[in-house]
């Protein structure tokens, strides 16, 4: 069993990393509408290579 503290201790890491998750989405959402017109570009080289290792042998 968690006494207390140690139970509140894992709360607060919980909450915080929330919070550091948030911020780099936002940072994301932020980056990627300041590059909208290179996105497409980056969207299909990611296809083409995934495409790329799923049809390589063995």
């Amino acid at each position: 069993m968690l006494t207390a503290q140690q139970q509140q201790a894992l709360l607060l890491q919980q909450q915080q990393q929330q919070q550091q998750q948030q911020q780099l989405q936002l940072h994301f959402q932020h980056q990627a509408s300041q590059q909208q017109n290179s996105q497409p570009l980056a969207q299909a080289q990611v296809a083409t290579t995934m495409v790329a290792s799923e049809t390589l042998p063995g």
